[in-house]
């Protein structure tokens, strides 16, 4: 490969000043090559007669890398000639060994100055040779260390002479990518701290006996010690192949900036990268030294796209979690990650189980997935519930593709906001295709939801809640927010639904009418006594836990009332368990209260000779109406019972089938015998028992008797 260089000559002609130039070169960069190419100090040095010097001319575009000879053959004192060959920034990259320009110095001569007017043309080797190493006698450790571990101080080298380490400074620019090379400053002959606007070159070797001059300066610089110790990675230098790491550094730096900082992240990169293998390592490296997501651009696109440099067998496992679970990948911004497309190939590849992604993606950051992942996927239901309960946004787009998952337990467990969320999605992409079955799911798990449901379908979803309840199974129960709405607030349309299914009630709905439904609204249902007799008879077979006084006391009112066919067959069922709650003092105010009274004056004061002596006869005096107590809640029962039965003509049949209890039946009795309409009850029911019309117990038949052999 030829390279064209140009050059520059200064030297001394009433003056120090250029001499000769292959390029015409601007006002500010004729200013820094002036300067840059006098003397570099104020005092002649005899072991320092030849130097070389590197370092940008930004102004041009150009990088200058000059000789400097002393000058003794003019008679002035301190003249110099300085050879300053400038090499385009494009080309400074292409030359693999930098040192090879040196052979290009030539002293000049005097009064022949126009070999320098012209142009010069190298060819090079575009590769060195791909077995060699940076050797030991190419560079000092110790220089290598201080130079980049101090990225942002001068170091300061004394020595006898350039020669001493000349080669290897210029070895060492040779190790820097394009980037740093153009923006490193350095010399091998400072006769006085060299500075360029203000800036102190990096690298500067000057003489012995300068060293305490220079120690006293107030800039900030570091003296160069043989001795220090040496890091791994400067040993790093010794064991790669020169090629392989300058084409690592070529291509790596080259979006890098040219800063000397910059030179141990990409050299411990190349070894963790190429050798070590560990990602892990390498984005720590990577995030630390190179922040800015546009720096070292090009390097992270090949760390954390597909094609990774790092290539081991679980490395793109590693990298795509890394990706997925990183807090902050701001450093990675402008790189097309293909996360979605990765983690597909990975799946698709064995590398990762579909468990295992639902697990990794449920647990990222929030947007680090786009929807697009699940176009290319298909998941089962179950999988999708389990990414639910740990990552409601993650899992939302995926639910609204399943028409089954509509119809999850799972869905309605969530909380209430989200159950609503998802319910209003449900009604938007048109995912609720049975309603009964959604309703049934919800009622059984007890989500409030069901409300959400009601206003958007009404007469369904309660008629549906009211079968479902109504199959009797004791695990299904109405939250209690949802039994109050029906019960209450939806009083009416829930006696509605009664009316319409009363053959076919369960006893657990009947718990639900007493336990919820206000007394007065069960009174004007209007069930059969049969229906009222089944629902009574099952609630006292069943574990109900209920007011069992309550549902007896508002059956025998229903009986007492009369307003349904047969009542009094009603009264013959609950009457003897009123009775006996009352005689044990169960029964209570408030259910004594339902139950309507019958108290009218009854007895004949004409007839009271006959009733006293079958009074005396039957050693029972009953009392009269204002003798009796309002706290004897048996005997106003007893009396409000036979007042029904005479008013309402009930079946006799009826009488002595409420009244098998001898002492209550005995206490009826008597009871009728004190007024007219009473022995017209008991003579008939005597008449029926003797024609066989009702059944009978045989003390009842005995005690009547009785009374009729009296009459």
């Amino acid at each position: 490969m030829i390279i064209t260089l140009q050059q520059t000559l200064h030297g001394y002609q009433n003056g120090h000043q250029v001499l000769a130039s292959s390029i015409p070169i601007g006002e500010e960069g004729n200013k820094v090559l002036l300067f840059q190419s006098d003397l570099s100090g104020t005092l002649i040095n005899a072991n320092f007669e030849s130097y070389v010097t590197g370092y940008p001319l930004a102004s041009e575009s150009l990088y200058a890398f000059a000789r400097t000879w002393y000058a003794s053959e003019m008679r002035r004192p301190g003249c110099v000639w300085t050879q300053t060959l400038l090499i385009r920034y494009p080309d400074l990259g292409k030359i693999p060994d930098l040192l090879a320009l040196v052979k290009l110095f030539e002293r000049p001569t005097i009064n022949e100055y126009d070999k320098y007017n012209l142009e010069i043309e190298v060819e090079f080797n575009l590769l060195l040779r791909s077995s060699e190493t940076i050797s030991n006698r190419e560079i000092d450790d110790s220089i290598y260390q201080m130079v980049y571990e101090n990225s942002g101080v001068p170091i300061i080298v004394p020595a006898g002479s350039p020669n001493e380490y000349e080669s290897e400074i210029i070895n060492l620019w040779s190790n820097q990518w394009p980037r740093l090379r153009r923006n490193f400053f350095f010399c091998s002959g400072a006769l006085n701290l060299k500075s360029l606007n203000n800036r102190l070159f990096d690298l500067q070797i000057i003489p012995e006996e300068s060293l305490k001059s220079v120690s006293r300066s107030e800039a900030e610089i570091l003296i160069y010690h043989k001795n220090d110790p040496v890091d791994n990675w400067v040993k790093i230098l010794h064991t790669s192949r020169k090629n392989d790491l300058r084409k690592f550094l070529w291509n790596f730096g080259s979006d890098i900036d040219g800063f000397r900082k910059n030179y141990i992240p990409l050299i411990k990169l190349y070894h963790l990268i190429y050798f070590e293998k560990d990602f892990h390592e390498v984005n720590s490296l990577i995030q630390n030294n190179f922040p800015n997501p546009k720096q070292g651009k090009n390097l992270k696109s090949k760390i954390y796209t597909e094609d990774s440099l790092i290539d081991y067998p679980e490395s793109e496992k590693e990298i795509v979690k890394f990706l997925l679970f990183a807090s902050d990948l701001d450093y990675l911004d402008g790189i097309t990650l293909n996360i979605e497309r990765r983690l597909i190939n990975l799946l698709q590849n064995g590398k990762i189980q579909l468990e295992e992604l639902l697990s990794m993606i449920s647990d990222c950051p929030s947007g680090r997935i786009s929807d697009h992942l699940w176009d290319e996927i298909e998941l089962p239901d179950n999988l999708i519930l389990d990414l639910l309960s740990r990552n409601y946004a993650t899992a939302l787009p995926l639910i609204l593709r399943s028409e089954n998952i509509v119809y999850s337990e799972t869905i309605w467990r969530l909380p209430h906001q989200q159950q609503r969320e998802l319910f209003f999605q449900f009604l938007k992409h048109n995912l609720i295709r049975d309603w009964p079955r959604l309703i049934k799911v919800i009622l059984e798990v007890g989500s409030e939801i069901i409300f959400e449901l009601y206003w958007k379908n009404n007469d369904l979803v309660f008629n549906s809640s009211l079968e479902w309840y109504n199959q009797g199974k004791t695990t299904q129960q109405f939250t209690a927010g949802w039994k109050d709405f029906i019960t209450k607030e939806k009083d009416q349309q829930f006696i509605k639904w009664l009316r319409s299914n009363e053959r076919r009630i369960h006893s657990k709905m009947f718990a639900l009418i007493f336990d919820n439904l206000a007394s007065r609204k069960i009174l004007t249902l209007g069930f059969s006594h049969n229906t009222w007799l089944t629902a009574y008879k099952k609630l006292k077979l069943t574990e109900y836990r209920g007011n069992v006084e309550y549902i007896a006391s508002l059956l025998l009112t229903i009986g007492f009332n009369n307003d349904i066919a047969n009542s009094e067959w009603l009264v013959s069922v609950t009457f003897q368990d009123v009775y006996v709650f009352a005689e044990n003092l169960q029964l209570g105010q408030h259910n004594w209260n339902i139950i309507p009274k019958d108290f009218e004056e009854n007895m004949d004061n004409d007839d009271w000779g006959i009733i006293e002596t079958l009074v005396n006869i039957l050693k029972f005096k009953p009392k009269k109406q204002y003798q009796v107590e309002s706290w004897d809640y048996c005997e106003n029962l007893i009396r409000t019972f036979c007042n029904k039965t005479i008013k309402n003509n009930w079946n006799p049949g009826a009488f002595l089938s409420t009244l098998k209890e001898p002492k209550v039946f005995y206490r009826a009795a008597a009871y009728c015998v004190t007024f007219k309409k009473g022995r017209q009850l008991i003579m008939k029911i005597i008449r029926h028992i003797e024609n066989r019309q009702i059944q009978f117990e045989p003390f009842q038949y005995q005690y009547l008797r009785k009374i009729k052999k009296l009459s």
